[in-house]
C-alpha cells in the first residue's frame, strides 16, 4: 500500500466493507499476516530473548519478560510511545489556539490573516493529533496481539 493509504489506515476499509456485506467473516476474507506477526515466529523470538535473562540457578532476572519483550519489539515500543507523546502534546494545542482565536475576535480582528492562520493551524494540529492517536493505538494493539 502507498504512503497515504498506510498513514490514513485506509487499508482496513475493504475488510470493514466485506464484514458489513457478509454475515460472517471467514479466514479467506482476512489479510495474510506478515512473517513477524505470525505466532510461531513471535514465540521463538521472545523465548530466545527471554533465555538471556535466565540466571544460572534457573530463576529469572527481575522483570525478565518486560525486558525480553522490549528487546524483541523495541522499534514498535519506541514508535508507539513517540506517537502517544505526540498525541498528548497536540491535544493541548486545541484549547490554546481556540483561546487565541477568541481573543482575536474580541479585539475586532475577525478578518485578519492571523485569525485565519490560527484556524488553519487548529485544523492541522487536530488532524495530526488524530493520526498520532490512531497509530499509537495501532502499535499498542499490535504489540499486545504479538505478546
Amino acid at each position: 500500500p502507498g504512503f497515504f493509504r498506510q498513514v490514513m489506515l485506509s487499508w482496513v476499509t475493504s475488510l470493514v466493507r466485506t464484514g458489513f456485506r457478509t454475515p460472517q467473516l471467514e479466514s479467506h476474507h482476512l489479510f495474510r499476516l506478515r512473517d513477524k506477526d505470525e505466532a510461531e515466529a513471535n514465540e521463538l523470538r521472545l523465548m530466545e530473548m527471554l533465555e538471556r535473562y535466565k540466571l544460572p540457578d534457573g530463576s529469572w532476572k527481575r522483570f525478565a519478560i518486560w525486558r525480553a519483550a522490549y528487546q524483541v519489539y523495541r522499534s514498535d515500543f519506541v514508535l508507539g510511545g513517540a506517537l502517544e507523546i505526540s498525541f498528548q502534546a497536540l491535544r493541548f494545542t486545541g484549547p490554546i489556539i481556540l483561546r487565541l482565536i477568541v481573543l482575536e475576535l474580541e479585539a475586532g480582528n475577525a478578518h485578519a490573516p492571523f485569525a485565519y492562520g490560527l484556524g488553519v493551524l487548529l485544523f492541522v494540529t487536530q488532524f495530526l493529533s488524530t493520526l498520532c492517536q490512531a497509530h499509537s493505538l495501532f502499535y499498542s494493539m499490535t504489540i499486545g496481539l504479538r505478546l
